[in-house]
C-alpha cells in the first residue's frame, strides 16, 4: 500500500514530513524488492536460502529441467484443444500455494484467464485427488480457493490494463505466480493477418511487461499459446535444409501444394517466440494419456514424456 502512494499521499494520511515519507517509501521499497542471488545459489539450489524452480509434480519433467520451472523465467504451454494446457495450469496454480516443506511457493496465484475456461471446481477436485491428506483438512481447502485468484479478461486491451495493475496485486496479496490462459486468444479474435503491425506491438507490450514482473519479483510466469500450421516450401526440388523456406499460412487455408510439407508451431510467430524462457509442447496421445516436450528451454535438452491426467 505504501508503494503505491506518492510522498505527498503518504504525508496527508500519516502527518509525517516529506522527508520521513520518503525515506519511509525507500525502506518499504528496499525490504520487499527481490533479493540479490549469486551464481552459487544458483548452481546450489538445495542448499541455497532462494528457491530457483517451482516443481510441476511430473518427476521426469522436472529432472530434466533441473528442478521444475525456473523462477524469473517466462513459460509457455503450447498445443492443441484438448492437450491439457489449463489442467496443467491449475495443478501449477495450487502447487504454487503448498507450504515450502511441501515444495510449494507459499503464496497466492495470480491466474488471468482469456478463455473463460477456468473452474473453481475442477481446481478443488485436483487439490483433494493429488493432495488427499492435506486437503482433508477444511481450512488448507479454503485457503487454497483464497489464494488463487482469478481475473477474466477477454480482449487485449483489457489484458494490458490488468499486466500494468500486477505489481500492486503482487505485492498486496504476496503473488509467487501469473497464469495468463491464453496469450494468444484475445489477440487472433480481434486481429487478422492484416493487423500483424497492431497485433505485435500489442503483444510486444505484454512480453516486456511480463518479463520484467518475472525477473523483478523473482516469480515464474506461466502462459499457454495456441497453435498454427506452418507450410516449409522446397526451392527447385531441393532436400538440403538450406534451401528451406517457410512461409506460414492462415489456419483454415485447406490447399497444400506438393511441393509444400506442414508444420504444426505455436501461435503468435518468430518475434514472439524469442520473449520466452522455455517452451513446452503439449499435445494428447490417446483419451487418457497426454505427452509433453521440452522445445526450448536454456538448460535442459529437448525430451518428451507421457502423463495421464486423472479424473479424480
Amino acid at each position: 500500500d505504501i508503494l503505491s502512494l506518492s510522498n505527498v499521499e503518504l504525508m496527508n494520511i500519516t502527518g509525517l514530513s516529506y522527508q520521513d515519507c520518503k525515506n519511509a517509501i525507500h525502506i518499504t521499497s528496499k525490504a520487499v524488492s527481490p533479493k540479490t542471488q549469486t551464481a552459487a545459489d544458483l548452481l546450489n539450489p538445495v542448499i541455497s536460502h532462494f528457491q530457483v524452480y517451482l516443481p510441476t509434480s511430473l518427476g521426469p519433467l522436472d529432472t530434466a529441467l533441473r528442478g521444475g520451472l525456473r523462477l524469473s523465467n517466462v513459460t509457455e504451454l503450447v498445443g492443441p484443444p484438448g492437450s491439457g494446457k489449463t489442467q496443467f495450469c491449475t495443478m501449477l496454480s495450487i502447487l504454487a500455494t503448498l507450504p515450502t516443506e511441501m515444495s510449494g511457493l507459499n503464496g497466492s496465484t495470480i491466474y488471468i484467464d482469456t478463455e473463460a475456461a477456468f473452474t473453481a471446481e475442477r481446481l478443488i477436485e485436483m487439490a483433494k485427488s493429488k493432495f488427499p491428506e492435506y486437503f482433508s483438512n477444511a481450512e488448507y481447502l479454503s485457503k487454497l480457493t483464497e489464494r488463487v485468484c482469478v481475473s477474466v479478461q477477454l480482449e487485449s486491451s483489457s489484458l494490458v490494463s490488468k499486466l500494468q495493475c500486477l505489481e500492486e496485486d503482487i505485492i498486496k496479496r504476496n503473488v509467487k505466480l501469473v497464469i495468463i490462459d491464453s496469450i494468444a486468444s484475445p489477440v487472433r479474435k480481434e486481429y487478422d493477418r492484416t493487423s500483424s503491425t497492431e497485433r505485435g506491438q500489442i503483444l510486444s507490450k505484454q512480453a516486456i511487461i511480463l518479463k520484467r514482473i518475472a525477473e523483478a519479483f523473482s516469480i515464474p510466469i506461466i502462459i499457454t499459446n495456441q497453435i498454427t500450421t506452418t507450410y516449409y516450401q522446397r526451392k527447385n526440388d531441393s532436400l538440403n535444409d538450406g534451401d528451406v523456406s517457410n512461409v506460414q499460412v492462415d489456419d483454415s487455408s485447406n490447399v497444400i501444394s506438393e511441393d509444400h510439407r506442414p508444420q504444426i508451431v505455436a501461435a503468435l510467430g518468430e518475434t514472439w517466440a524469442h520473449n520466452v524462457n522455455t517452451r513446452l509442447f503439449m499435445e494428447p496421445v490417446d483419451d487418457v494419456k497426454k505427452k509433453i516436450t521440452i522445445i526450448k528451454s536454456p538448460i535442459a535438452p529437448s525430451a518428451s514424456f507421457n502423463y495421464i491426467i486423472e479424473s479424480k
